[in-house]
């Protein structure tokens, strides 16, 4: 599965997501409140770590 397919994927469960939740407020994954909690370092560490297995990937450097 490459990056793109991942994030294409992503997209098309958060828009499911957010036509069922269809009201006079919009609804969101992720509010401000959440968003300052999260372990950012985290994300970006399995953030580049997946950049990093797609590059050896598409270079061919994992055969």
């Amino acid at each position: 599965m490459t990056l793109l397919n991942l994030l294409i994927k992503v997209k098309t469960i958060y828009n499911i997501i957010r036509t069922q939740n269809r009201s006079s407020t919009v609804t969101t994954l992720l509010d401000w409140n959440t968003a300052v909690t999260i372990p950012w370092g985290v994300l970006i560490l399995i953030g580049g770590r997946l950049a990093l297995a797609y590059g050896f990937t598409s270079t061919r450097l994992d055969d």
